[in-house]
């Protein structure tokens, strides 16, 4: 305290005017949550602060709980507030979700179905109305595997809020002749960032292979993607299934992969390259 969820606000003061200040919004406890637990992890990987690292996580264990609302919706703020904009641009509310993994099928199944519900409400009242929130929308259908989903933002990207050279446009309409067209980078970064996770998103401590993949890309192939544990990949799809896969191991020697709906480990020294067998 003071929280907040950026830039939306809710109902307060008996339905009179609408508010943005509150205690331990969904975003900062998500926040705070990932990094504490980064902090562990470091220190644990580096063999230092072993002190300090007892008490971060004694910290995150003090942390409010992620709530969910009476309708099932994951809670964007510490009650069940309404939504002054139930259709706001923002999605901070789901940073577990994307872009970082607290809330997952396997991790907290019940806080990630939540998450997809309110993600839904969300749609339902047209959000994504500027590049960049459609660029954050585009990740989050990649990572949940909703794939017609990922290709209509996607479209929806390039068609209406980019320039003929492709740079993002921030075009606000609920502020006409305030909000101008203007550049905003995160938008392209975001959609690329959106058609990797399609292709091979990593949550869970796993490579997810063609989890997002639209119908439309049904054959294709990438080189040179690299992912956490300092590995590359570069593989080839047809009808919407891996057929060829090579992976040059990195630093952490291993790398779990879902792949055509199957879980594998591979594994070898730092620097091999591997062709694995599918």
């Amino acid at each position: 305290m003071p929280s907040q969820s950026p830039e939306n606000r809710f109902v307060g003061a008996g339905g009179v005017v609408t508010v943005g200040i509150c205690t331990s919004s969904a975003i900062d406890v998500q926040l705070a949550y990932d990094a504490l637990g980064y902090a562990v992890k470091t220190a644990e990987i580096l063999g230092v602060d072993k002190e300090e690292a007892v008490k971060w996580e004694n910290l995150r264990n003090k942390l409010p709980e992620f709530k969910i609302g009476s309708d099932g919706r994951l809670l964007e703020w510490n009650e069940e507030f309404q939504e002054e904009q139930p259709g706001h641009k923002h999605l901070s509310h789901l940073y577990g979700l994307f872009p970082s993994d607290i809330f997952t099928p396997e991790g907290r199944k019940r806080e990630y179905d939540a998450a997809v519900k309110s993600f839904e409400y969300r749609m339902s009242h047209e959000s994504g109305y500027t590049g960049w929130s459609r660029a954050w929308i585009s990740n989050i259908c990649a990572r949940i595997g909703d794939k017609e989903g990922f290709y209509k933002q996607i479209e929806g990207l390039l068609k209406d809020f980019a320039t003929e050279s492709l740079l993002d446009i921030h075009p606000d309409p609920l502020k006409p002749g305030i909000d101008p067209d203007i550049f905003q980078i995160d938008g392209n970064f975001g959609m690329v960032s959106a058609v990797f996770e399609s292709l091979c998103g990593y949550f869970d401590g796993k490579a997810h292979f063609l989890r997002g993949l639209p119908a439309e890309w049904k054959n294709g192939h990438i080189s040179g993607l690299k992912l956490p544990g300092g590995h590359t990949v570069s593989f080839e799809w047809k009808d919407g299934k891996v057929t060829s896969l090579e992976v040059v191991i990195g630093f952490s020697g291993s790398l779990k992969a879902v792949i055509n709906g199957e879980e594998m480990l591979i594994e070898g020294e730092e620097g091999m390259l591997i062709n694995v067998n599918l």
